[in-house]
């Protein structure tokens, strides 16, 4: 949606059910399906056993059915819960728990229905960060996802994060989007305030990176934008006071999930540079993607600002940055990098990463191998280039 003659493609096959307690509004056909399997993150059954078990016997699916799963999402796990809903002989399955439980079950299911799907995960995995799968999208069981976290979209984006050979990657194709998506804040309200903001966080630097490298930005995508980052701050600021209503999760849910919406479609990447050097940082340190984000945007948003225009638009992230101060706070910076570096430190988000210079140069190698040909930012860096992008990112990190 750049320009006025440009076609756009937006697949919206998934109905989405939103509100608190919304789950027992569910139609009466979504819960009649006899032969279900209930997909559940072990973290959250374990602190959430009675919304699991409410959950359970609405659906009126049998102990044996319910399937605990743990993060990351591997290939190897992928094989083994196909297998699993193979065997069980079920018609559906309904996933409950972060990007990593609904991503799994998003790759198993398409494995399910088409064999060439992991076969194709590995080969192409091992040369490339993005990996498209074959275009005939067989189908597949009924899939119901419910979120549990906040930031990542799992439940509507149109691709799926899986670890192979200890790296992430990121698979896009036909069929990886749900049938039904139950956003409730009954299943985030246990969220801890830290988990929160950080999901706050990766959604605003989301829409914030799409926004800069964005060149068919237009009033619609503008106005979208800054209605997005405006909501998200509104809501991290009074996310890092103490948690938030349950009003205000479906609020952080819906700016969330409204990136993959109409309005912004044709604007969409399924990785951006910050991304892609987030998730190889948090890979190598054995971090969470969102810790590695808030060491790695700074760094970036200033080389932005300095003028590499590969990355994007310096007005346009200048303007971006103007919107998010003025939802948030006018002590921040009025320079970007500098602004969303102090933006974190005051909602407590420093990563306190420490980086040796043989980490950075490993981060290097495998983003310049596996991402650069995928992202258009990165196409043309040396390895030694990105590291130094790591190098000058944590040691920031650190002593901020």
């Amino acid at each position: 949606m750049g320009r006025t003659n440009d076609v756009v493609l937006w697949e919206c096959g998934t109905r989405v059910y939103a509100g608190h307690d919304v789950w027992r509004a569910m139609s009466s056909a979504a819960a009649s399906r006899s032969r279900r399997m209930l997909v559940v993150s072990a973290g959250f059954a374990a602190a959430n056993f009675h919304v699991v078990e409410a959950l359970r016997t609405y659906l009126r699916i049998t102990v044996d059915r319910v399937q605990l799963v743990q993060a990351p999402a591997t290939v190897g796990k992928v094989e083994e819960l196909a297998g699993l809903l193979d065997r069980a002989g079920v018609e559906g399955v309904v996933a409950v728990g972060g990007s990593s439980v609904l991503d799994l079950t998003k790759l198993a299911c398409r494995q399910l229905a088409d064999q060439r799907t992991v076969p194709t995960v590995r080969a192409r995995g091992a040369r490339r960060g993005v990996i498209g799968l074959p275009e005939a999208s067989p189908a597949q069981l009924h899939r119901t996802f419910v979120p549990t976290t906040i930031g990542a979209s799992a439940a509507v984006r149109p691709f799926a994060s899986v670890v192979l050979r200890g790296h992430p990657r990121l698979v896009e194709g036909p069929g990886l989007v749900p049938d039904v998506a139950v956003v409730d804040s009954t299943f985030t309200e246990s969220l801890p305030p830290r988990s929160i903001v950080e999901g706050i966080t990766a959604s605003l630097v989301r829409a914030a990176d799409w926004f800069v490298a964005d060149e068919g930005a237009n009033a619609l995508s503008d106005a979208e934008t800054r209605t997005a980052v405006t909501l998200l701050v509104s809501l991290g600021m009074r996310a890092g006071e103490g948690g938030l209503s349950a009003p205000d999760l479906l609020l952080a849910s819906y700016a969330d999930m409204a990136q993959f919406g109409l309005p912004f479609a044709g604007h969409q990447m399924a990785v951006t540079a910050t991304g892609a050097v987030a998730a190889e940082v948090a890979s190598e340190l054995g971090v969470t993607p969102n810790t590695a984000l808030t060491a790695v945007a700074p760094v970036l948003w200033q080389a932005v600002d300095d003028g590499d225009i590969r990355l994007g638009s310096r007005a346009r992230l200048r303007r971006v940055w103007s919107w998010i101060r003025a939802a948030g706070s006018e002590k921040w910076p009025e320079e970007p990098g500098p602004g969303v570096a102090a933006m974190f430190r005051s909602w407590n988000l420093e990563s306190g990463l420490a980086c040796d210079a043989a980490a950075a140069s490993a981060v290097g190698v495998r983003v310049h191998r596996f991402w650069a040909g995928n992202v258009a930012a990165l196409a043309g860096r040396s390895a030694p280039d990105l590291a130094q992008w790591v190098s000058a990112a944590i040691p920031a990190a650190v002593h901020q």
